[in-house]
């Protein structure tokens, strides 16, 4: 919740990117803070689902996401020789591995698509990115399926 990665952190996904890479495995990540897109068509998102309150639908159109300019977005504005600078670039240029982004702190569903790469080829994958209510927010709960083909 705190934005950033730390140096700890940075040898240990290396080390889960190489594994998964060589077993053919899917990497899913999970964290607080959602990653910053990168990506112009994910400029200002809606959230997928209504907000609400009393168990009532409280509104539909509250919930925006500014993927340009938020300053809690992690990776925005890290710098460059910094572990979360380093996290961020492992994830986003490891697109063929890291197929799943799984995020928080919003108090509602979003659904953006990281700029991603290939980590051997380079070539652009973008990269689902779940932003996921809580069941502090959401009166019904909240239960997600993960599905990867």
């Amino acid at each position: 919740g705190l934005c950033r990665f730390w140096d700890s952190q940075v040898e240990r996904l290396k080390s889960d990117i190489l594994i998964a890479r060589e077993n053919n495995y899917a990497v899913l990540v999970f964290f607080h803070v959602p990653l910053w897109t990168n990506n112009p068509k994910m400029g200002s998102v809606k959230q997928i689902i209504p907000v609400y309150k009393d168990r009532q639908v409280y509104d539909f159109n509250k919930g925006l996401l500014n993927n340009r300019e938020k300053i809690e977005l992690v990776g925005l504005d890290a710098p460059a020789s910094s572990a979360t600078k380093k996290v961020y670039d492992l994830i986003t240029h490891n697109a063929d591995v890291v197929k799943g982004i799984f995020a928080g702190h919003e108090h509602t569903d979003f659904y953006t698509e990281v700029t991603g790469y290939h980590g051997l080829t380079s070539e652009k994958i973008m990269i689902p990115q779940y932003i996921m209510s809580t069941a502090a927010v959401d009166p019904f709960g909240s239960v997600t399926k993960i599905t990867i083909y």
